[in-house]
């Protein structure tokens, strides 16, 4: 998404030179992934095949981590139920206990936030982003790495819930 954001923002710039050295970029790069890839190329298959059973129970427990999150934020929507409580609140509404590693966040990293810490957190999380995009010096460069890094964000939820994903994320955005 990212490589797709930068090519059609460098067609419109209308730089043929950067273009052309981007579209070299590319096409080594995309022509050495898939080098590296091919001996794997059966577990990306089962990956992004939707139908094996793998993923349509991923597909189904990501479907009631949303539901889940919906529940504590309709009850903790203002100030949520604060930052790392989200799977403590979750094993509090549960009737039935699960076993602990049951107790997953929601894949979103917007939602986690909203969640964990309330509307107004959230609010100025997608502001910050928005200025990101809109203040960088290198406009063309941050809005692909932001469409990348959006997409990660409404998929996983590591990159706020895991040490390392704060790091690679104040780092990404540090760069920009």
């Amino acid at each position: 998404i990212g490589l797709l954001v930068l090519f059609i923002t460098l067609i419109v710039k209308k730089d043929h030179w950067v273009l052309g050295r981007f579209l070299a970029l590319t096409f080594f790069s995309v022509t050495m992934i898939l080098t590296v890839a091919y001996p794997y190329r059966d577990l990306l298959q089962a990956r992004t095949i939707i139908e094996t059973r793998l993923e349509q129970k991923s597909l189904m427990e990501r479907k009631e981590y949303l539901g889940q999150a919906k529940k504590i934020i309709q009850n903790n929507w203002l100030f949520g139920v604060g930052t790392g409580n989200y799977t403590i609140s979750l094993e509090k509404q549960d009737i039935i206990k699960k076993e602990p590693w049951a107790y997953q966040p929601v894949h979103n990293f917007f939602l986690l936030i909203w969640a964990e810490e309330g509307i107004l957190s959230l609010l100025c999380v997608v502001i910050f982003l928005f200025f990101l995009i809109k203040k960088s010096r290198r406009e063309v460069f941050s809005t692909a790495v932001l469409a990348a890094l959006l997409i990660l964000m409404l998929f996983d939820h590591w990159l706020i819930s895991l040490p390392f994903g704060l790091i690679f994320l104040f780092f990404i955005l540090g760069l920009l």
